[in-house]
């Protein structure tokens, strides 16, 4: 695929993705505080605005993989790929199905409440699910023109990092840092600089 080319569909989707997010969470009345408070009458939950992981999603995974795939000559239509892609969203949908959709029955957000998930957490799925596709192809050296270098696997490793920090913030006074939050950022980011520790051995 040309480069300049899968550049610009990347960017677009990327963007598109996060954007349809927001229109859906404003139909549903869910994209800033203000509104879920005025449309739904409550004030415990959060708004879309309000989801840190958005915002990483914005300013740090959607430049990068824009990078990535404008450096490297990914391996989009083999069978390997496929099956990469397939288990991508298979995950995000077995999270979005077993764990967010009943926190928001606790908690209700714009991407899963009253027990179900949202139109905004469909294309949440879509985009994690494509976004996890490529780096997942990046650390398994599914390319053609060259093996991923050190120092952007080290890089996308830190990306992961700072996900696994703010796709559990909540920019709100009434979010905190739980015992259960800190716990699960850690082993997150344990698990990662692991993974990367033994690449970066082994490459």
């Amino acid at each position: 695929m040309n480069k300049l080319y899968a550049e610009f569909v990347v960017a677009i989707v990327g963007y598109e993705l996060i954007l349809l997010q927001y229109v859906s969470a404003f139909v549903d009345g869910f994209a800033t505080h203000e509104q879920m408070k005025r449309v739904h009458k409550i004030t415990r939950g959060y708004s879309f605005m309000e989801h840190g992981g958005v915002w990483t999603d914005a300013v740090f995974i959607t430049p990068w993989l824009i990078y990535l795939v404008g450096k490297y000559d990914f391996i989009y239509t083999s069978a390997t790929s496929i099956l990469v892609l397939t288990a991508s969203f298979v995950v995000w949908t077995a999270l979005a199905f077993l764990a967010y959709a009943p926190e928001g029955l606790i908690m209700p957000e714009a991407h899963a409440h009253n027990g179900y998930i949202t139109a905004a957490g469909y294309f949440h799925i879509v985009y994690a699910g494509l976004s996890s596709w490529i780096m997942a192809m990046m650390y398994l050296g599914m390319m053609t023109n060259k093996l991923a270098g050190r120092y952007d696997i080290a890089i996308t490793s830190s990306i992961l990092s700072l996900l696994a920090f703010f796709g559990v913030v909540k920019f709100s006074k009434h979010w905190e840092m739980t015992k259960a939050v800190r716990i699960q950022i850690i082993a997150e980011i344990a698990v990662i600089w692991i993974t990367t520790v033994l690449w970066l051995w082994n490459n």
